[in-house]
């Protein structure tokens, strides 16, 4: 057999491997339209529109197989959808825990620090959003000024780490948004554990025009889990 024919013959058999580990992994998407297909097929959906993605690697100790997150942003004409997918090498999957958000007009929820707010924002220049946290007798309100991400998205920065463990020493006043909807929101559990409460907190959201006119104003909300949640 000549050179050329054995180069041929070893790609084809890699290539008949590798479609049978893909097939045999129930054919998962690589690709942020892919993703959106596969969400469109199991929620049987129209086309969606990918309007925002953010990727992230993550190497946990103990695994030798690096994992990377894919979080999407996606429109459906006026509806609005979150979703995240977990990849390694070997597997590709919507993450069970996160599901898929959804939102008829406008979408908001919180990821890893970051709060969004999904919509058309035709004519619009700023936005703000205060959350409002109690505990039943004291009202803490936080505000943050947006940033446009893509069009149709944008972001709020609430917390610049993630939330593994909450530093009891801090006074309340110091705590950002995502240290309170831990520390504000448990139960004590066992001898020195705490169970997380779910909660939804009120957000206002103001819209402003060029001009500094109010455009429109949204009340939402986001849940204690999502704020303090770090993948």
């Amino acid at each position: 057999m000549k050179r050329k024919q054995k180069i041929a013959r070893n790609v084809m058999i890699c290539l008949a491997l590798i479609f049978s580990i893909h097939a045999a992994m129930g054919f998962p998407p690589y690709t942020v339209k892919g993703m959106c297909r596969q969400v469109q097929r199991d929620y049987l959906l129209p086309e969606l529109e990918p309007l925002y993605t953010f990727r992230e690697k993550h190497s946990y100790s103990g695994e030798w197989l690096d994992r990377t997150y894919t979080f999407i942003i996606a429109r459906c004409r006026d509806t609005y959808f979150s979703f995240q997918y977990d990849r390694d090498v070997l597997r590709q999957e919507l993450m069970y825990s996160r599901s898929v958000d959804v939102g008829e007009g406008h979408l908001f929820m919180a990821r890893k620090g970051m709060m969004y707010l999904a919509g058309d924002f035709t004519g619009i220049e700023t936005a703000t959003a205060v959350v409002r946290a109690t505990n039943g007798v004291d009202v803490k309100d936080f505000s943050f000024a947006g940033e446009l991400l893509a069009e149709g998205v944008y972001g709020f920065c609430y917390s610049e780490r993630d939330l593994v463990f909450l530093d009891d020493s801090k006074r309340v006043e110091e705590m950002d948004l995502g240290e309170i909807s831990m520390y504000w929101y448990r139960t004590p559990h066992g001898e020195n554990g705490y169970s997380y409460d779910h909660a939804e907190l009120p957000v206002t959201v103001t819209l402003k025009d060029g001009a500094g006119n109010t455009v429109q104003t949204l009340e939402m909300s986001v849940g204690t889990y999502e704020l303090h949640s770090w993948y």
